[in-house]
């Protein structure tokens, strides 16, 4: 939680993995865009 704030506070635009069931507490952390690892490949 820390590191998103702090990175937002930056200037950072954060984007954070979640389960579906989590991204909108995922946001209200100050995440700009949350990616369920469930459901989207976002790995190399």
């Amino acid at each position: 939680m820390f590191a998103v704030q702090f990175a937002k506070w930056k200037g950072a635009h954060v984007i954070g993995t979640t389960s579906a069931a989590n991204i909108e507490f995922v946001k209200s952390l100050g995440v700009d865009q949350a990616i369920d690892y469930k459901a989207t490949p976002f790995g190399a």
